[in-house]
């Protein structure tokens, strides 16, 4: 009952939307804009240097706006940053890590673009490389956590592992699915996580295998570089992080409970 309860109310939770947290930046980085610029009355102004801090601007005695005609105007800046902020959320839309990534290219290019006129802007907006694996790994943590309890609730219900990720998603005997096939997949790959029941799990890492363990199953991700690696996770627990960013290729990411 407690599985049960635990996976009822981790499935009403949601993963974190990427898409709201680039809404509320996107505010926060028009605040500073106007903030760092004069207003000429037309919503516009130019880029206002205070030497004493960068960005208050309430000490306008220790600026200097003279410095700010060699950069873009506030009206300027403020269209090219709702141009990157609308990219952005475009790209948080994708379902897959192939297709944010692709997304986040075209993204980083747009922001390579921006000449030395928008150093205010390339300074402020978020570094575009991050994007993808940071919106990926917060979505496979939480599918990969609702599948172990699945799997979990499975075999107290049926007295066996289930012998395939699949079967935690389909009817049985009256009994509603655990969970819908989009809960069990894995973004970096689009299919469901790598799942293999009742065999023992070799860990090896930088090049050595460790000692064997048995386990009830494996659950893991391909991780960022798409590759099922049979399961190598990098022997260093610092640096499994790493396989979900794109840092440690040829590795995948193991969720596996030590059971």
């Amino acid at each position: 009952q407690l599985l049960s309860a635990l996976l009822t109310e981790y499935r009403r939770a949601t993963p974190i939307d990427f898409r709201k947290m680039v809404s509320g930046e996107r505010l926060c980085v028009m605040d500073l804009i106007e903030l760092c610029h004069t207003d000429d009355g037309s919503g516009s102004g130019v880029l206002f240097f205070n030497m004493t801090d960068p960005f208050d601007a309430a000490s306008p005695q220790a600026g200097s706006p003279a410095l700010g005609l060699l950069f873009a105007r506030k009206r300027a800046t403020i269209e090219k940053a709702d141009e990157f902020y609308k990219l952005l959320e475009a790209a948080m839309s994708g379902s897959t890590f192939q297709e944010i990534a692709a997304k986040v290219d075209r993204l980083g290019a747009y922001e390579n673009s921006l000449g030395r006129a928008y150093v205010l802007l390339k300074t402020l907006i978020p570094a575009t490389g991050r994007i993808a694996h940071s919106r990926m790994a917060g979505l496979a943590d939480h599918n990969a956590t609702a599948s172990i309890l699945a799997i979990e609730l499975y075999e107290r219900q049926t007295g066996t592992l289930p012998q395939s990720l699949m079967d935690v998603t389909y009817e049985r005997q009256g009994t509603p699915a655990l969970l819908s096939s989009a809960e069990i997949t894995d973004p970096f790959s689009g299919q469901p996580f790598v799942y293999r029941p009742g065999k023992p799990f070799e860990r090896p890492g930088e090049g050595k295998a460790l000692s064997k363990r048995e386990r009830r199953y494996i659950l893991y991700s391909v991780a960022a570089d798409g590759v099922d690696n049979g399961g190598i996770t990098p022997a260093n627990i610092g640096d499994r992080q790493k396989a979900l960013t794109g840092n440690s290729p040829g590795y995948d990411f193991d969720y596996t409970l030590d059971n």
